[in-house]
């Protein structure tokens, strides 16, 4: 997947990361007021050895995988969150939270900036060239490195 794809999944993906997150606290707080189910000791899509584990480690097994979860994801949202803050000041700003966020349409976007389609395609592709380097500067650097002339920066 090519770093430009890389930046627009993230991108996309930002408002279910963000739902994962209120999803796992509802899941925390479920299995403390509900507990194990008596009939299943597994939940679906969670790994957890039950050998020699009474309901309670069993329990508090499942809520710490799931606050793994929540502080990965939130470190996601983040990272995801410092880079925005680098490119806010950019006219065309609120381009990312239109297209990615709302999911817009560019000609919607045209229209919100008073400009052609072709000119929002423009800045999207320079506004999502800026956010690689941020959240991808590993890869910048190695394209620079390496010769690659991918990402002019």
């Amino acid at each position: 997947m090519s770093s430009y794809k890389k930046t627009e999944k993230l991108l996309y993906n930002y408002n279910k990361f963000k739902k994962s997150i209120e999803y796992e606290n509802e899941y925390i707080k479920f299995i403390r007021d509900n507990g194990l189910q008596e009939k299943s000791k597994n939940f679906v899509g969670i790994k957890i050895i039950i050998e020699n584990k009474d309901r309670a480690e069993i329990l508090e097994d499942l809520i710490k995988e799931a606050t793994k979860r929540i502080i990965f994801t939130q470190k996601c949202i983040d990272f995801i969150d410092l880079a925005l803050k680098n490119i806010e000041d950019d006219e065309y700003y609120e381009l990312i939270k239109l297209k990615y966020f709302d999911r817009k349409s560019m000609e919607y976007i045209a229209e919100y900036f008073d400009t052609s389609v072709q000119t929002v395609y423009k800045h999207k592709t320079r506004l999502l060239k800026s956010l690689h380097s941020f959240l991808f500067a590993e890869d910048v650097l190695k394209a620079l490195f390496e010769g690659e002339n991918k990402w002019k920066i």
